[in-house]
């Protein structure tokens, strides 16, 4: 995702976001719920769940999610859960 931004642009989304840390088990996004949050892994695993059933595992740093909320205000389509300690770039 930042590999498009000049360094500038990754200088100010950083100054703009908060980094946050997630415990395993911790919801970072409820399904259905209203959030302008925009999330960035920078390290650790979540899964993601559509309707109670686990669809994907995403490790690593670099994943994106939140983004349907985030552009177009709607309710979250999917949760997601820490499956390690997470830290997120929010």
């Amino acid at each position: 995702f930042f590999s498009r931004m000049d360094e500038d642009d990754k200088t100010v989304m950083a100054n703009l976001a908060d980094f946050r840390q997630f415990n395993p088990q911790e919801t970072l996004i409820a399904e259905g719920s209203h959030t302008s949050d925009l999330f960035f892994i920078i390290n650790g695993t979540v899964d993601i769940f559509v309707n109670q059933k686990h669809i994907v595992e995403l490790a690593g740093g670099g994943h994106v999610f939140g983004e349907i909320s985030f552009v177009y205000r709607k309710p979250a389509s999917a949760s997601v859960v820490a499956n390690t300690k997470v830290t997120a770039m929010v």
